[in-house]
């Protein structure tokens, strides 16, 4: 498990890194559009690189990537923790053979998306406040703007603040945690059935 959290982690922050100006763009082009005025993703870019520069299309990826490692973390440790406990449960159910897998895997990709959400969440809302606040304003040093905005959303709304969206987060990732690894689970121990002896790859 170690070698799975330092390896997944960090290619999930570069693979982060790389594309956090495309959430940058469409969090942007989101928040100043009105029914009135649609801002398109060129004038959202041409707006940013003109009032920061480049950097501007990483406003707040400090804090993604701050709560990306601890999520993804929270997220293997869920996986790797609870489908061993849910296979067992599965089995003394009655099941056996892939539908055993499926159940197995299902709930703890469930369990895995759900740690994750519960750690991620805040780290979004805060990111999401600093990519609009750096759009109407000048760049700031990016560690104040974490503790800033957090006081912020603090402030106006207590601890539920930090929690905004997590119940559309949940109603989209819970289910495509559960769906997604309970295909691979079942898919996976059914190959060699198809395949015969495969590498671990396949």
């Amino acid at each position: 498990m170690p070698k799975l959290l330092l390896v997944g982690s960090g290619l999930y922050s570069g693979l982060t890194t790389a594309l956090h100006p495309l959430n940058v763009i469409k969090t942007r082009a989101q928040a100043f559009s009105s029914a009135a005025k649609q801002v398109s993703r060129t004038e959202a870019v041409i707006s940013i690189v003109r009032a920061q520069g480049y950097r501007g299309l990483w406003s707040g990826c400090v804090t993604v990537l701050a709560g990306a490692l601890p999520a993804r973390m929270g997220y293997i440790i869920a996986l790797e923790g609870v489908r061993p406990r849910a296979q067992a449960t599965a089995r003394l159910a009655g099941l056996d053979g892939h539908a055993a897998d499926a159940v197995a895997h299902g709930t703890a990709g469930f369990a895995a998306a759900l740690a994750s959400l519960l750690i991620y969440v805040p780290f979004d809302v805060v990111s999401q406040r600093i990519m609009v606040r750096d759009g109407r304003a000048s760049p700031v040093n990016p560690t104040n703007s974490i503790f800033q905005e957090t006081r912020a959303v603090l402030g106006e709304s207590g601890w539920r603040g930090l929690f905004r969206g997590f119940g559309i987060s949940a109603a989209t990732g819970l289910p495509a945690g559960s769906i997604w690894w309970a295909t691979y689970g079942s898919v996976r121990e059914a190959l060699p059935s198809v395949l015969g002896p495969a590498p671990e790859l396949a």
